[in-house]
């Protein structure tokens, strides 16, 4: 999974990799534990899920953005 925070000011490491969980969360295969899950990730272990998360500078507000890029992991 690539996430791309594209935002105005740049968020500190914490809470950039902290700010993913409720996304991530989301993606995984709905369950009593994620009732709203959508079923792209099996399971969000590091064994089972590779994340790269970054921020892209944005020039405006009107820019703010979050991308999702969703691989198979062969």
């Amino acid at each position: 999974v690539e996430i791309e925070r594209h935002s105005v000011q740049e968020p500190d490491k914490d809470g950039l990799e902290g700010g993913v969980k409720p996304l991530l969360d989301c993606l995984l295969v709905r369950s009593s534990v994620h009732p709203r899950g959508m079923g792209f990730v099996v399971d969000d272990k590091p064994a089972c899920l590779m994340t790269n998360i970054r921020h892209v500078p944005s020039p405006t507000l009107r820019g703010q953005c979050t991308i999702v890029r969703i691989a198979a992991w062969p």
